[in-house]
């Protein structure tokens, strides 16, 4: 599932939760993740790039989505 196709709502949920709480979440609303995603949430291989700051929170807990070109902050969901 990319980034963009998941709903305002469920982004509103997935703010600011740990690695494990996002893992739940995605269970118990029935997304699969890919390998990518996985490896992501849990901080493992990168190939996405080092995280910035978000610029509309100010939160380092962002990370570059290779696949839309953009930084995307965990906290606001601001893409940059």
């Amino acid at each position: 599932m990319d980034y963009k196709d998941i709903s305002p709502e469920l982004r509103e949920k997935a703010k600011g939760l740990s690695g494990d709480e996002l893992l739940k979440l995605a269970k118990d609303e029935g997304v699969e993740l890919s390998d990518t995603q996985l490896e992501q949430i849990a901080g493992g291989a990168s190939g996405w790039g080092e995280s910035a700051i978000c610029p509309a929170c100010g939160s380092g807990n962002t990370y570059y989505d290779k696949m839309l070109d953009v930084h995307v902050c965990n906290r606001c969901n601001e893409q940059f």
